[in-house]
């Protein structure tokens, strides 16, 4: 008899521990938020025209109609970096260096008189329309012996959304 009381306690206690246990589960919500892509345009190149030797420093302000514009378009109200990399001086066929100082400013408005000094990598907001406006001028250091020819750099910007 003890055997049979043993195993019905052992088939008992099998029974408790099994309705003991209980399963969980939750869930998650998945989400996004979709907003439109960046783009950003310029709309002219930054052109110094001709110069003579020897006329030393010109300068083509970020206010100049000569200016380039770059138009940043993207989600309103969102920040952007803003990024670039400028020559430090123009190049001639030769490989001659003609010294360059990027002029460079940013305003959410399409009014270079208003704008603020741009520095790269700094973080800017969309306006309301989501535009955001780089200007771009410059001064070049024209030297009395500086070889004569036509003179390219490469002005490199980037724009990127911060979240």
């Amino acid at each position: 008899m003890n055997k049979f009381l043993a195993l019905v306690a052992i088939i008992g206690f099998g029974a408790i521990t099994a309705s003991a246990q209980q399963s969980a589960s939750t869930s998650a919500q998945c989400t996004t938020v979709v907003v439109r892509s960046l783009s950003i345009e310029a709309n002219q190149d930054l052109d110094f025209g001709f110069q003579a030797q020897g006329v030393g420093e010109v300068t083509i302000s970020s206010e100049s109609n000569k200016a380039v514009r770059f138009t940043i378009t993207g989600e309103e109200w969102m920040d952007v970096r803003i990024s670039y990399e400028a020559p430090e001086a123009l190049l001639n066929q030769k490989g001659s260096k003609l010294p360059f100082k990027a002029l460079v400013t940013a305003n959410d408005a399409d009014m270079p008189a208003g704008a603020k000094e741009l520095a790269t990598g700094d973080v800017r907001t969309l306006s309301e329309k989501g535009n955001q406006f780089v200007y771009l001028g410059g001064t070049i250091d024209v030297a009395k012996d500086q070889d004569r020819g036509f003179y390219t750099g490469q002005f490199d910007i980037n724009v990127e959304y911060t979240f």
